[in-house]
């Protein structure tokens, strides 16, 4: 997590969230590639939509 606050003004929301989810499944073991290329997708972009166009507040991309 320390990485990743690290790297989030740097490279912006969009790869390193998917970079630390990315690292995250591969720590837990996930092999269901459906699983491994689908979630952080879906979850990253639901994020994304709610704070830019819900909340308005833009995150670094």
């Amino acid at each position: 997590m320390i990485g990743y606050a690290m790297v989030f003004e740097r490279i912006g929301y969009l790869p390193s969230t998917l970079a630390t989810f990315v690292i995250g499944m591969l720590l837990l073991r996930e092999r269901r590639i459906t699983q491994f290329l689908l979630m952080p997708a879906l979850i990253i972009a639901c994020v994304y939509f709610g704070f830019t166009h819900l909340l308005s507040v833009y995150l670094p991309s």
